[in-house]
């Protein structure tokens, strides 16, 4: 519901974000689910040895971690969204969800196929998520109105 204060970006945003948020959230639940109690009896069966079981259950605990600190991030945006310049936060969300698409995307994948050439698209990821980092940090220095907030 929009307020006579909110414009449609704003509107826009914050449900691309909740739904993102959402989604997830919710990938990393499932996979961390998975993870807990069916992947090493799944991968075994795979013909896996018990030194890559481990190591990949470790890939999917970071991939699933990761995960939901940037499912958490995104809704933090939200609480920043009228406050800060909504172009500048629209970048962190886009590096976010394309850094977590990647990072733990390929993680789920090598962890799914044990393709480690999937372990190659990972650092991409990482390199999205610290891009947007980068954009949150800027947009803390920033007003909505882009002025810097420091005092003359």
């Amino acid at each position: 519901m929009m307020t006579s204060t909110t414009s449609p970006e704003h509107e826009r945003f914050v449900r691309d974000s909740l739904w993102v948020a959402g989604s997830l959230g919710l990938v990393a639940v499932l996979f961390g689910s998975f993870g807990a109690h069916l992947l090493p009896e799944w991968l075994a069966r795979q013909g896996l040895e018990s030194e890559l079981i481990a190591k990949r259950l470790e890939q999917l605990e970071i991939a699933v971690r990761y995960n939901l600190f940037h499912a958490l991030a995104i809704l933090a945006l939200l609480a920043v969204a009228f406050s800060r310049p909504l172009r500048l936060l629209r970048c962190a969300w886009w590096c976010f969800t394309v850094g977590m698409v990647l990072f733990s995307g390929s993680l789920y994948a090598l962890v799914l196929c044990n393709q480690p050439k999937f372990g190659m698209i990972t650092p991409l990821g990482g390199v999205a998520l610290m891009v947007g980092w980068v954009f949150l940090v800027i947009a803390a220095r920033q007003r909505s109105d882009g002025n810097t907030g420091r005092a003359n």
